[in-house]
């Protein structure tokens, strides 16, 4: 079977109204349903991880504080990204909200995207603070960056 390179699969924990939301990416998808349902959030989710540059991102009317404070609601909220790479294998981008004025941070890692690997015994999101440990507990080696590195 020969490898898919590209976007895998965009996952949103405790984000933009979603408790769990899965999109795959990895061939075509539709997306139908109602108005105001979270399509169009659900897709500018892609925007953290694909546009580093706060100022060229779009979110329509939202002011940028009302638009962070929606994704990044508090420190365990997740915007996932699994990407196939040519000379990586998969990797895993990701953004968490660090709680203070709804603020986020990047990381990455290499493998495959487990979303129970980001939920306590207790059923509860793994909070920023504790992402690098916890992760670390399901064998994975995360590294945070600064936009300009995640860039």
């Amino acid at each position: 079977m020969m490898m898919r390179y590209g976007f895998q699969r965009l996952v949103l924990l405790g984000s933009a109204g979603y408790a769990r939301a899965e999109l795959p990416l990895d061939d075509s998808v539709s997306l139908i349903a109602d108005n105001n349902r979270g399509k169009t959030s659900l897709i500018n989710a892609l925007q953290f991880l694909l546009i580093i540059n706060k100022q060229n991102m779009d979110f329509g009317s939202h002011q940028d504080s009302a638009t962070r404070r929606f994704y990044f609601p508090n420190n365990s909220a997740y915007i996932l990204l699994e990407v196939c790479l040519p000379q990586t294998g998969t990797v895993v981008f990701g953004c968490v909200g660090k709680g203070v004025s709804y603020d986020y941070e990047y990381f990455a890692y290499k493998g495959e995207l487990v979303v129970d690997d980001y939920r306590l015994a207790d059923g509860q999101l793994v909070q920023q603070p504790q992402l690098i440990s916890h992760l670390a507990t399901h064998g994975r080696s995360v590294y945070r960056y600064d936009a300009s590195e995640f860039a």
